[in-house]
């Protein structure tokens, strides 16, 4: 096998063992299930940018609106995730709320004036 392929690949085994190390352990983190609805409508929101408040943890809901935020487990009881999307207005909700069930959040349109 050729050195430089060699190389590569145990280039690509450290990258990986290294970020599975910095996830931290399943203890660690805090999984919250969501889904994101139109409050006028019921129609489902897709694409909102989902971001733990203070932190560079953030997600996307998919194309039916859901989502599952992963966040450390210290957060779980005081964190705040702020929920934007273009045509609505940001919604702030507490991670306290959040279940085992999914949460359901409601954003309001943005008016156009």
């Amino acid at each position: 096998m050729d050195l430089h392929l060699l190389r590569l690949i145990a280039a690509a085994l450290l990258l990986a063992a290294g970020s599975e190390l910095s996830a931290g352990t399943p203890e660690d983190v805090v999984q919250l299930p969501g889904i994101i609805l139109d409050s006028a409508t019921g129609a489902a929101v897709p694409y909102a940018s989902i971001t733990l408040s203070g932190s560079s943890i953030s997600n996307v809901s998919n194309s039916d609106g859901a989502f599952l935020m992963k966040i450390p487990s210290e957060a779980r009881n005081n964190g705040q995730l702020t929920i934007s999307r273009l045509g609505y207005a940001t919604t702030t909700v507490s991670t306290a709320e959040f279940g085992s069930e999914r949460l359901v959040i409601r954003m309001v349109p943005a008016s156009l004036s």
